[in-house]
């Protein structure tokens, strides 16, 4: 199994506790990505865009969000020059998930106290 999709699973806690819908069309994107089609560029062009109409969503209503938003940016754009798996994982999915969570525990909180 590729890296990258082993890094997708921290999107299944999102999904299982949370039963986010950001969650799950990331990891279903980022399945159909790295584990069917590693080597289609349109496929790839789908997900990267996705994910960040996705990223603006959440940056947008949760500021605590960016820094993690601003790293996975750097490490992603780090990424495209040594497309290294784990600088994937630990640079990118992982820090988003993160940002991701900030975002939901906020909306959580604002919903229980309306």
């Amino acid at each position: 199994m590729r890296p990258e999709v082993a890094g997708l699973t921290i999107y299944l806690y999102g999904i299982v506790r949370y039963t986010n819908l950001i969650s799950y069309i990331i990891f279903q994107n980022g399945i159909i990505y790295h584990y069917f089609y590693p080597e289609n560029k349109w496929i790839r062009l789908g997900d990267t865009l996705c994910n960040g109409i996705l990223l603006s969503h959440v940056v947008y209503h949760e500021p605590l969000a960016r820094k993690y938003a601003r790293f996975a940016i750097v490490s992603y754009l780090f990424n495209l020059l040594y497309n290294n798996s784990l600088v994937h994982v630990y640079g990118v999915q992982f820090p988003l998930f993160l940002g991701l969570e900030q975002y939901i525990n906020h909306f959580l909180k604002r919903k229980m106290t309306n």
